[in-house]
Formats: structure tokens, C-alpha cells, sequence
């Protein structure tokens, strides 16, 4: 199993929920994708594969796990039913691939008997898939893995977070905020990730050329945008409002509950 450095607090100190954070190139996936089969192989792991919206495989990390499996050289302990979006292993571990969208609090019951979650593009879920999903899993126990000399200890209820972060009010923010004890982040970029291709650096070279600094920060460090174009209103803004002193005078209010995702509609 290949992963950077930086991901060893996965296997070393996990926690319930993993926030991996970070720029393109910073191999968040790859390196999430590494554990899952090189623990499959070994337990039997149930894992839920999810992100907001997957409308066909293509959009899942279902390639990336099938390659990692062959990566490590388990092709003969795992069965790939692509036409299920389902990977098993001969420990009797299930991964599935699903769009969180899709489903409601009735519907995602029928993963209850899952262990852990692996949520791509986590930083365009919305609030309430996080607040169905987060409840569904409930086996709270640990697990040992042995390893050569070395012994790793993982929770049985688990979810890893990949992300490129967006602004400062993405979801997973709220929802779970660094202060909470069971919570850890994870941040990782492109100067992390041994395995770094040259392609990739041109390409970073070239972005940080022509591209405006807040977007370069985005996208290659996982830098969320302050003030956004797409936002109705700026953080600077928000926390200018939350501090003043309202006058006692009266006057005119005006409220807007702003949607961002979801069904719901700006009013």
C-alpha cells in the first residue's frame, strides 16, 4: 500500500470523521482508495463509496478503487460486479458506490449494517445528505489489523471526507467543525504527494501564470475563496452584521434565506 505522509494519521490515529483537505494533485483519493483495499483484503469491511450526485459509475470512485485492487496485487481476492456497483472480497467486505442525493433517511437504512464512508467531492454535499448519512451508520467497536510488527487500530464506524474546498461556508464545515473531539483534518497538496507527476507540475506552473491568485489558491492549494463571485454577500460582510450594534431607533429589515443547495429556493 502506497500512501503519503501525510495520510498516516488514517492509519495511525483515526478518528470518526477524517476531513482530507487539499489542492489538486495532493493524491487525497488515491491514497484513501489505497486503505480501503488494503484493509478490505483483510476484514470484512463494509464501506459506502458516496458523493452528492452520481448519475453512472463514471462518477463514482469506482475506477479508482477496481485500479488500486490491481495496484496491490489482490485482482484474485476481489470480485468487480460493475453492472451491481459492488466490489466484494473473498473476507466477505462490500463496497458500493451510491449518490447521496438519491436517497432519503427511508431509503439509506438499507446501509445500516455498513461500517465506514468514504464521501468524494465532499465539499458539495449538502447539509441534509450529511445529516441522513451521518445517523446510518451505527456500529460503534473497533478493529485490529496486524501488519508485520505493527498493530493498527480502527474504529468500525468511520468516515473519510476527501475535498477541495469551495468557500468557508461549505456544509461539512458546519455540520462538522474542527472543535468537535471527534473530528480531524487532514490538509495535503501537491508538495506532499511523493508520487507527484511532471505533467502535473507544468500544468500547476502554468495555472499560477495566468490564473487570478484566488483561483490558483483554490484549486492548487486547497485554499477555499473568501468572497466568492457567487456569493450574495461577502464573510467580511456576515461578520461586519454579526457585530454591530443595531440601532434602537427602528427602521426598515429586510431578510433573505439564501439557498445554495438542494431543492430549496432563495427568498
Amino acid at each position: 500500500m502506497q500512501i503519503a505522509d501525510k495520510l498516516l494519521p488514517l492509519l495511525e490515529t483515526p478518528y470518526t470523521h477524517n476531513i482530507i483537505a487539499g489542492g489538486r494533485g495532493g493524491s487525497k483519493s488515491r491514497g484513501v482508495a489505497a486503505l480501503i483495499v488494503w484493509i478490505m483484503a483483510r476484514s470484512p469491511l463494509n464501506v459506502i463509496c458516496g458523493r452528492e450526485t452520481q448519475k453512472s459509475l463514471a462518477d463514482s470512485s469506482f475506477a479508482m478503487i477496481r485500479d488500486e485492487i490491481y495496484r496491490q496485487g489482490q485482482g484474485a481476492n476481489f470480485q468487480i460486479r460493475e453492472s451491481r456497483n459492488l466490489i466484494t472480497s473473498n473476507t466477505g467486505a462490500r463496497a458500493v458506490f451510491i449518490g447521496l442525493k438519491e436517497h432519503t433517511v427511508d431509503s439509506i437504512k438499507s446501509y445500516e449494517g455498513f461500517h465506514w464512508s468514504w464521501l468524494e467531492e465532499a465539499h458539495s454535499i449538502s447539509k441534509k445528505s450529511l445529516e441522513v448519512l451521518i445517523p446510518t451508520l451505527r456500529v460503534d467497536d473497533y478493529f485490529r489489523i496486524q501488519f508485520g510488527d505493527k498493530s493498527y487500530v480502527f474504529p468500525l464506524r468511520m468516515f473519510i471526507y476527501t475535498l477541495n474546498p469551495f468557500t468557508w461556508d461549505d456544509p461539512i464545515n458546519t455540520v462538522l467543525p474542527e472543535s468537535r473531539a471527534d473530528v480531524q483534518k487532514i490538509t495535503i497538496n501537491y508538495y506532499d504527494n511523493p508520487w507527484f507527476p511532471e505533467s502535473l507540475e507544468t500544468e500547476r506552473i502554468e495555472a499560477k501564470k495566468v490564473m487570478p491568485p484566488e483561483e490558483y489558491d483554490r484549486i492548487w492549494e486547497g485554499i477555499p475563496f473568501e468572497d466568492t463571485e457567487r456569493a450574495v454577500i461577502t464573510r467580511d460582510s456576515v461578520q461586519s452584521a454579526m457585530e454591530r450594534n443595531a440601532s434602537q431607533d427602528g427602521g426598515i429589515v429586510v431578510g433573505a434565506d439564501i439557498a445554495r443547495f438542494g431543492a430549496d429556493r432563495t427568498i
